[in-house]
């Protein structure tokens, strides 16, 4: 069983620089910017929420591994299921996702404006991701899996 949950791990984290490869060759070829190739479909926690209800609410809806944390409409941090998950149950009710969450750091956000090429090698962070933030406000996320994403093509503004 051991044996098979390390070579499971060594696969992920295979998987994982792998991407992080493609990624960087992807940056090379056409200089991108953070904001182009983050994803904007984000579901954000506020800090106040209990853990219990971050997971009835969120955690069992999402797929996703991580949440940026708002305080109002700022960023304050990144909540990770496996910070959630990690807590006794006994203690979800009383804690919030303010108390388990990764504090915003300059290692965790990007700009819309950043390089991709400048922002790949930051991935290897706790979190895996960083959180696109302009003026304080959350614009998305940009992990690996955006960072190996081709352009999309551009589209024309349509006026009515």
């Amino acid at each position: 069983m051991l044996a098979v949950a390390v070579t499971l791990a060594g696969g992920l984290l295979g998987l994982a620089a792998l991407r992080l490869r493609r990624a960087r060759a992807d940056a090379r070829r056409r200089r991108r910017t953070v904001g182009e190739a983050m994803t904007t479909a984000v579901v954000s926690v506020p800090g106040s929420m209990p853990l219990r209800e971050v997971e009835r609410d969120v955690l069992a809806v999402h797929p996703y591994r991580v949440f940026p944390v708002l305080r109002g409409a700022s960023v304050v941090g990144l909540l990770r299921r496996s910070d959630v998950l990690r807590q006794p149950a006994r203690d979800r009710s009383r804690l919030t996702a303010q108390a388990v969450m990764l504090r915003l750091h300059p290692y965790l956000v990007a700009r819309p404006g950043d390089d991709v090429r400048d922002a790949v090698p930051r991935l290897l962070n706790r979190a895996g991701c960083l959180i696109v933030v302009e003026d304080g406000r959350l614009c998305g996320l940009f992990t690996a899996h955006e960072a190996a994403l081709p352009p999309a093509p551009a589209t024309a503004l349509r006026s009515t």
